[in-house]
């Protein structure tokens, strides 16, 4: 697999990631409102904000992203809560995460950024959104270093990738 094929892993591994922090950050929310639940909603906030943090390193390609899917000890800990104080949504969201994991771990040789460092793919940091990218070329035209021509066609090539 080249390097480019690893990055596309990683991007869809880490959309699965960000969707399931996602979810979980909405029905952490519903539960939480609702008091009755609001143990689970904080375990389940909290396995949220731990998804968007794993997101970056799958981004990242981080070495030890197969270690963090290693251990089912979290999933099975929200599973048991979810069985006794949330509900089918979050026990079908416990065995999305366990899918997520198993293509984590069957995709392990992918990361392999011993570093952190962000990975440098087609000229392009992979890690940084096209939005942001988009983004910090807005800040450098508004700020005058680059003009309105110049803007457009590094936006149209962004874009076009």
């Amino acid at each position: 697999m080249n390097e480019a094929e690893k990055q596309l892993k990683a991007n869809q591994l880490a959309g699965y990631e960000r969707t399931s922090a996602v979810i979980w950050m909405i029905i952490s929310i519903l539960q939480i409102i609702s008091v009755v639940f609001i143990l689970a909603g904080i375990w389940n906030l909290i396995a949220s904000l731990s998804s968007f943090d794993t997101e970056k390193k799958i981004l990242n390609r981080d070495a030890d992203v197969p270690n963090i899917f290693q251990d089912i000890t979290q999933l099975v800990i929200i599973g048991f809560i979810n069985i006794v104080f949330g509900g089918l949504l979050g026990i079908a969201l416990v065995g999305f995460d366990f899918w997520i994991r198993s293509e984590v771990l069957a995709n392990k040789d992918i990361f392999d950024n011993q570093n952190g460092d962000k990975k440098q793919v087609a000229g392009n940091f992979v890690g940084v959104s096209c939005y942001e990218e988009l983004e910090q070329l807005y800040q450098l035209k508004s700020k005058g270093i680059l003009t309105e021509e110049e803007f457009n066609q590094e936006k149209a090539s962004l874009l076009s990738k």
